[in-house]
């Protein structure tokens, strides 16, 4: 018996339909973004850059992806192509925020992380190199360290100090430094960050950044919490704040020095 089959099943259009229409319920994975972007290191202004983000993007589904900047800027002089690449010479200097989006084929999509890059002017010191230039100087940094925002020297680098370089001190003489954290970007709603295991200069910015206040740390000897990193905080992580609410860190001193044995040593008379 030969079994029917009407003409538009042969010629494909109910059969073409019909599996369309039991695949349009299936939903299709957007792109994934592999690897969390957030802070390069410091560029050079005039320096050249080669660098291609869009490797860490890709689709589950095997569509082609387009990458585009969502929102924010590139810095001055870059460009990205529609591949992830972003290339060019930085031409000024400043703080630059853009968001990333890898669109695919089918209209799905994902977006990057707040990625923040710093171009710099040989001309401005980085804050870690001002402390240990005074250091090896024999004068001592002013705690707190005092933040402000700047629209011309890039975030973590000196804006200006107190007393001016060339006055003449005495041996720990105390240096008042002032850093920049970039632009201004006021956050009239601050949640306290998880400063615990980071370096306490760079909880010291991430506090400054997200409008979190700072008092004198609590410097405190550890043996298993290396130096200058942060054991604990005063108010939790996620805590919401008002602006400017002060975190007291208690900050790693490393192990305590241990005393030398003196067994054998006479104390002489005190006459």
């Amino acid at each position: 018996m030969a079994f029917w089959q009407p003409n538009f099943w042969r010629e494909g259009f109910w059969k073409d339909n019909f599996w369309a229409g039991m695949n349009a319920g299936a939903a299709l994975a957007p792109p994934v973004w592999t690897s969390l972007i957030y802070f390069f290191p410091d560029a050079v202004i005039g320096t050249s850059i080669n660098l291609n983000l869009g490797q860490y993007a890709f689709s589950p589904e095997g569509f082609p992806l387009t990458i585009s900047v969502q929102s924010g800027s590139l810095p001055s002089g870059l460009f990205l192509s529609s591949a992830g690449v972003i290339s060019g010479t930085y031409s000024a200097t400043g703080t630059f925020q853009f968001v990333l989006v890898a669109n695919d084929t089918s209209g799905g999509s994902a977006v990057t992380n707040l990625i923040t890059m710093t171009v710099i002017n040989t001309g401005f010191v980085l804050l870690q190199n001002a402390i240990s230039t005074l250091d090896n100087a024999g004068f001592v940094v002013s705690q707190p360290i005092q933040h402000v925002t700047s629209n011309t020297v890039p975030a973590g680098y000196v804006v200006s100090q107190s007393p001016p370089a060339g006055t003449l001190g005495q041996p720990n003489t105390p240096v008042l430094l002032v850093v920049s954290d970039g632009p201004s970007n006021v956050i009239t709603n601050p949640v306290v960050g998880n400063y615990v295991g980071m370096f306490y200069l760079d909880a010291q910015r991430s506090m400054a950044l997200n409008n979190i206040g700072t008092t004198n740390p609590i410097w405190q000897n550890s043996s298993v919490v290396a130096d200058t990193v942060v054991i604990s905080q005063s108010i939790a992580s996620g805590t919401p704040v008002a602006p400017g609410t002060a975190v007291t860190l208690t900050v790693s001193m490393g192990t305590a020095p241990v005393l030398g044995g003196i067994s054998g040593i006479t104390i002489p008379v005190a006459h």
